[in-house]
């Protein structure tokens, strides 16, 4: 069973794991997904982290990143 991380988000996305990070981006896509009425909010706040989600050097993680920021 996997271990839920309940840390920030914001925390999360800047973890040094890059498979924390994937776990990280997948939640902010599913809550972009999942709730349009915050997701300004959450873009606004989270717009700085665009350049790294989308130069991300693990492949995994790039994915994952890209998948967010498109």
């Amino acid at each position: 069973m996997k271990e839920i991380d309940e840390r920030p988000l914001i925390e999360r996305l800047n973890d040094s794991s890059w498979k924390l990070r994937v776990d990280a981006y997948k939640d902010l896509l599913s809550t972009l997904n999942q709730d349009q009425g915050d997701a300004s909010v959450i873009v606004t706040e989270l717009y700085h982290m665009l350049p790294k989600m989308v130069s991300e050097k693990n492949p995994a993680a790039l994915d994952a990143g890209l998948d967010c920021a498109g």
